[in-house]
């Protein structure tokens, strides 16, 4: 691996060892300040308004999961305030649970982490789970919002279908929704520090507060307004090569287990016709016009790299040569030929496996730090 790009994404939690406390003439709790595991936000006992719940994951709130929550929040315009704290369960919330909100308490996104390990792949009776299936936070409802939360999807590689790459697990069905504005990867890998990796998807904004939107990259001193990339397996894939084609500001993109041909896509028992990746379809009538390289094609001549397994039972082989040819077309009238990487690994189905991440991490490294 490139220096630039460890293997590894330690997250570092303070630990507060044991301390021993001197005898003094004042008082011991003088100067303590009171817990406020809410913060600004009120508590069960002093609620903002009556129609606001409070979730803990040790009890000092109403409830203690997500879920539970919002069972309980029924009507419209409901308020949930949630403590720090990570939530390892799937939260599904019901359209009608209009206007609802969700307030990380602690104004840190990093300090509100909604997490869980299904995958598409993941197996349940019935069935794998699915792409849609798979997601940690569902929303349903028109005029949701979430402010200052982490929802994530944490999963193995031995269940070869990591969502490593994956810019946030979250499905918004409901064209209305707001989606969580602040949302993280499970990425393995920490980042360099001069480069900024774009949210592919709109309704999903890096948890790292330094991390700016494609709309400011160089907003601050630490990011390079040239080293600014999508990135993205599956469905993030999809939005990684999208925004580069829409963003000026994205100037190179690494699209994982994402490109077909339409014509190849619509084939009885693919997702694309059961609803499970259907959400590339929402752009009415493009499709008459553009095939799905023709609007990947709108980034040229940017790099960009195009991965895939030659076992992935969503993205026909047929329909992969098909877009690949497109797009060497589309590259070629650039004079930027390479600039793009189309890769197709035979043994790998729709994974994101490590040596898949190598690829992509080394190629996005070599791009921004050329």
């Amino acid at each position: 691996m490139p220096s630039h790009l460890s293997r590894r994404n330690v997250l570092l939690a303070g630990a507060a060892a044991g301390s021993a406390l001197a005898l003094s003439a004042a008082p011991a709790h003088a100067h303590r300040r009171p817990h406020r595991p809410f913060g600004r936000h009120g508590s069960p006992s002093a609620r903002l308004t009556p129609t606001t719940l409070y979730v803990h994951p040790r009890g000092a709130g109403d409830f203690t999961g997500l879920q539970a929550a919002v069972d309980a929040a029924t009507g419209t315009g409901r308020t949930l305030v949630i403590a720090p704290g990570v939530y390892r369960e799937t939260v599904s919330v019901p359209a009608d649970r209009t206007g609802m909100t969700w307030i990380g308490a602690s104004g840190d996104p990093r300090d509100v982490v909604v997490v869980h390990d299904n995958a598409a792949g993941t197996p349940k009776p019935g069935g794998p789970y699915g792409t849609s299936g798979s997601a940690t936070t569902t929303l349903r409802p028109d005029g949701f919002t979430a402010r200052r939360i982490a929802t994530s999807t944490a999963v193995s590689p031995a269940t070869n279908s990591p969502a490593v790459g994956t810019p946030c697990c979250v499905s918004t069905p409901s064209a209305g929704a707001n989606a969580a504005r602040s949302c993280t990867r499970s990425s393995r890998h920490s980042r360099a520090p001069s480069t900024s990796w774009a949210p592919p998807s709109p309704g999903c904004m890096p948890a790292r507060t330094s991390a700016p939107p494609p709309s400011s990259p160089a907003s601050t001193g630490s990011t390079h307004a040239r080293r600014v990339a999508a990135a993205g397996w599956s469905m993030g894939g999809y939005r990684a090569w999208q925004a580069a084609a829409l963003c000026d500001h994205v100037t190179a993109a690494a699209s994982v287990c994402w490109m077909s041909g339409l014509k190849q896509l619509l084939m009885p028992g693919n997702n694309t016709l059961r609803g499970q990746s259907a959400f590339h379809m929402l752009h009415p009538g493009l499709a008459r016009h553009l095939d799905l390289p023709d609007v990947a094609g709108i980034a040229a001549p940017k790099p960009m790299l195009f991965l895939h397994g030659g076992r992935d039972p969503h993205f026909p082989a047929d329909g992969v040569r098909a877009a690949h040819d497109r797009l060497r077309t589309v590259w070629r009238s650039w004079d930027a030929e390479e600039r793009l990487r189309l890769r197709v690994r035979p043994d790998h189905g729709h994974t994101f496996d490590s040596p898949m991440q190598d690829e992509t991490y080394a190629w996005l490294d070599s791009v921004l730090h050329p």
